[in-house]
């Protein structure tokens, strides 16, 4: 979480942040029960989960027949940096702080 936290913007994201992203809600998925990880999209505070479920599916696997897709679209970056926003806040992820010794709290 924190790698995708820290994009920052836009210009720095890369696909493998859709496989992390994709992977992290999975497991989130799976962890409170969830039979499929889109559902989890649709609890989030966007009326755009389909777009957002296609965007993951998209980027986060390495072919889709007919659907390779090179270069990520300025938009569907800024759609992945608002899905991480809004799946971070909905699902009350907390940061994981160092602290001066080198360790996490």
């Amino acid at each position: 979480m924190d790698e995708l936290r820290n994009i920052g913007d836009a210009e720095k994201v890369e696909r493998y942040h859709f496989n992390f992203l994709r992977n992290i809600i999975e497991k989130t998925a799976t962890f409170l029960g969830y039979k499929q990880w889109n559902e989890l999209l649709k609890k989030l505070p966007n009326d755009d989960q389909d777009v957002m479920e296609r965007m993951l599916n998209l980027y986060s696997h390495s072919a889709h027949a007919g659907e390779e897709v090179a270069d990520i679209k300025s938009n569907d970056k800024e759609n992945l940096i608002k899905l991480i926003k809004d799946f971070t806040q909905t699902y009350s992820f907390s940061e994981i702080k160092e602290n001066e010794n080198g360790g996490t709290d």
